[in-house]
């Protein structure tokens, strides 16, 4: 039995990775034997949002290649435990994570990259080869394609690719050998092809994870392997083979790794001096064994198992129809006969989330939230879900890693005072230098939580059939507001009773507020001026000036905001006089206090 090792990651690595791969895991998958061999992915790092490198090119993976795919998804979160030092890819504990997860019965590992076509000319395929092998590791040289050559082959019919790489090889006389002037090594870029017994491979403890340049991780190995048997072996001497490895060369854009200033593991060290044959200090380490990493097959991704449970649960209700315009603002249909719509698109922030990843769900409609409940459990999603539909349970649902936002209809107490909580809780874990978390607001676009969400939540403008913003929660502007600037200030002193001037900002973030300000009286024996500062309209506190002689009369008003509506028409800050005084507001400034007092 044969398990071949790969690694990469979703992330268009230095030129067309997606032909690249293609073109080397559908010839690979023709080198082995279905139900029987394997081919283990590791997915290094790709971004949580997004789907694994096999999943992003499945459409061109051949139904042979999709069949021998075990794909074994490493989250950013891992990479972050790391050593900060070395390329977004480590290559010596990629390969030791499949190392250490072959499926059992594995007698021999081939470990290579999936930009590499492995073709067997007219004789056996590496899976007839391999039961008859005596013990020993063994290599292949490797032969460079050019590009242009590479970029025309038919990357999901891998026999007619085979087919023209080894004509043209032959004319071109591509199938240059370039041996390594160390026999342990064996030839250059060894790790294109290292075959070996799963055996020794794991009585060595793996790669070198020390090693995190990413470069000679291959030689380290065989340098190790070699203090057992000597030397390299190459498999067609051995054999009377006729396998031929090309490499997709593709350094036409410089990478991490292949780059003028890179930077390398010491060869000296890592491979002439080697005299262990294991690395010291990772006996019990390697491959980090504690780690539940996510795995699945190909050809059942955990995208497709949410599609079909979305299918599953579906209600084949017709779809909404409405003009997107003035006179629908606030007033898009929303009710239980779309969720479909509006789940199929939530759905798609969820499905390649980490499986961990603890749901936090606000809103007003508590049918809604236990619906979406329901069908996370139907298209088998283990994704926890705490719902907050009432003030009670706010708190409790703030700690999830993800939290959706149901907007619903205008009124929503519970979704207002839940986005100001948000807003609260992640201003906190930006003072505390914790990462963000990404807000889902459903049923926000062109609605009353529209304005609010794109204030405080820099998003992406989603269309609006989507029914969905998205973002994180930017961190506050430490820096004091002044409330006098701006094409919407103007400053009045009538004769007559009323506001004297009206001092607006769209909105604030939740919190409290100091209101510092300067107003200019003139001589009164018995006038009345009030300074207040107004959230939608509703005064949260006021200060009355002191009149008489005339000159500056300065002070502060302490307000909070976020707790009695932020999403109307914002803060006010507002004179008033009682029209006998002449008054002139000269310095308007609002402060952040930090967060709320408590209640």
């Amino acid at each position: 039995m044969l398990s071949v090792i790969v690694y990469g990651r979703n992330d268009a690595y230095s030129y067309e990775l997606n032909r690249r791969t293609a073109l080397g895991l559908n010839q690979l998958a023709h080198q082995l034997g279905p139900g029987r061999d394997e081919i283990v992915f590791v997915d290094y790092a790709t971004d949580d949002d997004l789907p694994t490198h096999p999943e992003a090119i499945a459409d061109t993976l051949t139904p042979r290649a999709i069949s021998l795919i075990r794909v074994i998804r490493v989250r950013p979160s891992f990479h972050t435990t790391q050593p900060a030092d070395g390329p977004p890819v480590r290559e010596a504990i990629c390969r030791n994570i499949a190392l250490r997860r072959l499926k059992t019965g594995v007698d021999w590992v081939l470990l290579t990259n999936p930009d590499c076509l492995l073709i067997a000319a007219t004789g056996p395929t590496l899976s007839e080869i391999t039961p008859a092998l005596p013990p020993g590791y063994y290599g292949l040289p490797r032969f460079e394609l050019p590009r242009f050559a590479w970029e025309a082959l038919p990357r999901n019919e891998p026999e007619a690719a085979a087919a023209e790489t080894l004509t043209l090889a032959h004319a071109l006389q591509l199938e240059e050998r370039v041996s390594h002037y160390l026999p342990a090594v064996g030839y250059d870029a060894p790790g294109d092809f290292q075959l070996a017994r799963a055996a020794d491979l794991t009585a060595l403890c793996g790669f070198d994870e020390r090693m995190t340049q990413g470069w000679h991780v291959d030689s380290n190995m065989n340098a190790r392997l070699a203090l057992k048997y000597g030397q390299l072996t190459d498999l067609n001497e051995a054999v009377g083979s006729d396998l031929r490895l090309y490499h997709a060369e593709h350094a036409r854009r410089a990478s991490a790794k292949h780059g003028a200033g890179r930077t390398e593991d010491p060869f000296e060290e890592f491979v002439e001096q080697v005299a262990d044959e294991t690395p010291p200090g990772q006996v019990e380490t390697w491959g980090a064994p504690d780690e539940a990493f996510e795995e699945f097959p190909l050809s059942d991704p955990p995208a497709r198992r949410l599609l079909k449970g979305l299918m599953a649960g579906a209600t084949g209700k017709p779809p909404a129809s409405y003009t997107y315009g003035p006179e629908s603002h606030g007033a898009l249909p929303h009710g239980e006969d779309l969720d479909d719509h509006l789940f199929a698109f939530l759905a798609d922030h969820l499905a390649y989330a980490p499986s961990d990843t603890a749901i936090g769900w606000f809103g007003d409609d508590a049918g809604r939230a236990t619906r979406f409940a329901a069908r996370m459990r139907g298209a088998r999603l283990a994704n926890p879900v705490c719902m907050a539909t009432d003030a009670a349970g706010i708190d409790t649902a703030l700690q999830a890693d993800l939290l959706i936002l149901d907007a619903g209809a205008a009124p929503a107490p519970i979704a207002e005072a839940a986005f100001a909580a948000i807003i609260r809780a992640e201003h906190a874990r930006h003072a505390a230098n914790k990462p963000p978390r990404r807000v889902i607001g459903l049923n926000v676009p062109h609605g009353t939580f529209e304005a609010p969400f794109l204030t405080f939540t820099p998003t992406v403008m989603t269309p609006v059939a989507t029914r969905i913003r998205f973002g994180e929660v930017a961190a506050p502007d430490p820096a004091p507001i002044d409330l006098m600037t701006g094409e919407d200030q103007a400053t009045a002193t009538p004769g007559k009773k009323g506001y004297a001037a009206i001092h607006r900002r769209a909105l604030l973030p939740p919190g409290r507020w100091r209101l510092d300000y300067e107003v200019q009286l003139g001589l009164s024996r018995k006038g009345r001026v009030v300074m207040d500062v107004a959230l939608d309209g509703a005064s949260a506190g006021d200060a009355t000036l002191a009149t008489g002689l005339p000159g500056a009369r300065t002070g502060s008003i302490t307000f909070e905001s976020g707790a009695n509506g932020i999403f109307g028409g914002g803060v006010e800050c507002r004179l008033w006089t009682d029209g006998t005084v002449k008054a002139q507001l000269v310095a308007a400034r609002l402060t952040s206090l930090g967060e709320r007092a408590p209640h």
